[in-house]
This record gives C-alpha cells, structure tokens and sequence, in this order.
C-alpha cells in the first residue's frame, strides 16, 4: 500500500445523479475535479469489479483527466484508489503527472486491470496528482480519458521506509561460522565428558 496513515479520504457518496458538475468537487479537504462540467455519475460500474456505490467519473468522450490536491495546500505523501474508465476494454491505461510548487516532479504511465487499487507516495511530497484513464495507451493527459474514481485515500505525513533487513558482510559471515563451528566443537565436547 502506498499510504500507510489515512489522514483525509474521498468516498464520492454525496454525488447521486447524472451529468453534475465536478469542476470543483470537494470532500474533506480534497480537492478532486475534472477540467469540463459535465462531470457525472452514470448508473454502469466503471471498475468491472460489482461496485453499485457513488464514484467519481469523468464523462466519456471529454478528454477529462482528474486533479487531486488538497484545499488548504497541505503537500501529499502518499495518496491511494480505485482506478477505472468509462470505455469497453478491461485495461485501465493510465497516463499521470505529479506536481510542487508549479513544477512538474514525475510523470509516467502504465496499464492495470479496472478496479485495481493505484498508488503514488513521495517522502518530499508533492502539491498536485493529475491522472488520467482510458481504454486505449496514450502517453499525455486530455487524449480521449475518461477517468472513474473512489475510494481516495491520502497521507499528509511524511511516511517512514520500510526498514531493510542488514545482510551480513563477508567477515561476519566469517565470524557466524566461527561461532557456529565453535558451539558444534563445545557440545560435542561436552557429550564425550558425559559417557
């Protein structure tokens, strides 16, 4: 998981009818939107995957990529959803961009099945998430995307590595050996006083 502190998330349950405007969609101090106003919940599952509750969904067909960032400016660690798109192929295609202080910090893209669970974290953190989806591969934001949603979870906390496990150096594995042939020489030592 890319988060590993929830600190806001978007769930979408107030969003209940067709063709609304997520122009400026805001829950919990996110910031989530699409760049036209014919935003909508339609009532078909994006995800592939038997979700019947509200979502996020930019209407297909208007080169809608989403923009995730936070309304008192607060940078993101880490941040976490449900990918999926409104168009027939099972694939999402995903194209993103991760920004800080007006500056492009990353950008990729890649390809999951709809309804995978997708995630970005930064220990420097960054302003703005802009991604977007579709059935088809493009390598740029606003080609043909029509990006579904939910589930959003973001960390505002710098998030601590995973702690490495030391291998050993070639001297301690010199050393172990020692140890170890030394421990076999004292109990078989210890046996032969015993008979």
């Amino acid at each position: 998981s890319s988060v590993t502190a929830i600190d806001r998330t978007a769930t979408f349950d107030s969003i209940t009818s067709d063709h609304i405007d997520l122009s400026a969609y805001i829950e919990n101090q996110l910031s989530i939107t699409v760049i036209d106003v014919d935003g909508s919940y339609v009532g078909f599952d994006p995800f592939i995957n038997g979700v019947t509750t509200q979502y996020f969904y930019g209407w297909g067909g208007n080169n809608s990529y989403a923009t995730i960032k936070t309304t008192d400016n607060v940078s993101i660690n880490a941040i976490e959803f449900m990918i999926g798109h409104g168009q027939s192929e099972i694939d999402a295609n995903v194209v993103w961009e991760a920004w800080k202080s007006g500056s492009m910090v990353g950008s990729g893209t890649f390809t999951v099945p709809r309804g995978s669970i997708v995630g970005w974290n930064d220990p420097n953190g960054f302003d703005e998430l802009r991604v977007g989806a579709s059935g088809s591969v493009y390598t740029a934001l606003g080609e043909d995307q029509s990006i579904a949603l939910d589930n959003v979870n973001v960390q505002l906390t710098p998030f601590a590595p995973s702690p490495v496990a030391s291998i050993p150096t070639l001297s301690e594995w010199g050393t172990l050996a020692l140890s170890g042939l030394l421990a076999i020489v004292a109990v078989a030592s210890l046996r032969r006083q015993r008979w």
